[in-house]
């Protein structure tokens, strides 16, 4: 213990959703359920596909999708003629739906 403080509720709380964390087949309906809830952002907001076939529970295989823009270059951003502040909301916006 630190200085009086017992920390094993952390271990404990770690050991006990680890396995959960690392199973893919989870991670991959959850992006499937991220994909569905936010459809109505299309095109502006694309969740990549889940590819089940070649994914298990130790491989997370997803679309490639290619000729994407980095959201953080304005530069970019601004060269193919986006509006940054506005690509900044939808952004946040998009985020606190997923939180939300």
């Amino acid at each position: 213990m630190a200085s009086g403080y017992d920390l094993m509720w952390i271990v404990e709380d770690f050991e006990k959703n680890l396995a959960r964390e690392l199973d893919f087949l989870l991670e991959a309906e959850a992006a499937s359920k991220t994909a569905d809830q936010l459809s109505h952002l299309a095109p502006r907001v694309h969740v990549p596909r889940v590819l089940t076939e070649h994914s298990s529970t130790r491989v997370l295989t997803m679309e490639l999708c290619e000729g994407l823009l980095k959201a953080n270059n304005p530069e970019a951003l601004r060269g193919a003629g986006l509006d940054v502040l506005e690509c900044a909301e939808l952004i946040c916006n998009t985020f606190a739906e997923m939180i939300f």
